[in-house]
């Protein structure tokens, strides 16, 4: 029996292998919709295990819901520099698989940058992210990548852009409620910058108006 194991490892270890780093990729995600505080306290060990999921679609689907579980926890903690690198190989996979989570990714990986002050890498990432929409026929970030867009635009100083940004969103009737908060925001601090205290005030008092209805 030990002869025939030792004969049998050479084809069965690959296998093997990839099987387990399915199931712990599985155990992570829900042990993260389960028991949040363990999830939070051994996430060494789940970045250890997102990382090889991501390796392998057949741990695809749980490795992209592990990362969106992930995503608030490491931001949080100020992790962005490492957490960077895992969100730039959930993209490229989502892109292979033509996975929709990409939009969701670019949105995440596009606010890290913006927090980093790195714009014009934030414009590139989002930009398509808006054209993504279009190519699965959704709409659930597209308002949300144009207020990041917006806001992008407003800190390198394109007020006119990120005006015509906030004004697609306000001009739309599908926007949710916090979206149209956030665009008139971004609105009020363009009318800030420029000086101009009326656009600046009505827009902060209408952004508070809805905050307050949420």
């Amino acid at each position: 029996m030990d002869v025939l194991t030792t004969d049998l490892l050479p084809e069965v270890w690959p296998g093997v292998f990839r099987q387990l780093i399915i199931t712990n990729s599985r155990y992570w995600l829900n042990c993260a919709q389960t028991d949040p505080d363990h999830f939070v306290r051994e996430l060494p060990q789940t970045l250890r295990a997102l990382n090889y999921g991501l390796a392998i679609p057949e741990a695809w689907e749980s490795s992209r819901d592990l990362m969106r579980c992930l995503n608030d926890v490491m931001m949080r903690r100020g992790q962005g520099i490492e957490w960077e690198t895992y969100l730039a190989q959930g993209i490229a996979r989502s892109s292979q698989l033509d996975d929709p989570v990409e939009i969701e990714f670019r949105l995440y990986l596009g606010n890290l940058y913006r927090l980093q002050g790195r714009l014009s890498e934030t414009r590139n990432m989002l930009q398509p992210g808006l054209e993504r929409c279009a190519q699965y026929n959704t709409r659930q970030h597209y308002w949300a990548l144009l207020n990041l867009l917006a806001l992008t635009a407003r800190l390198a100083g394109r007020h006119d852009e990120a005006l015509a940004r906030c004004r697609q969103v306000l001009d739309s009737s599908e926007p949710s409620i916090a979206e149209q908060a956030e665009a008139h925001s971004i609105t009020g601090l363009v009318g800030y910058d420029r000086g101009d205290w009326d656009v600046a005030l009505t827009s902060v008092e209408q952004a508070l108006q809805l905050y307050r209805a949420l």
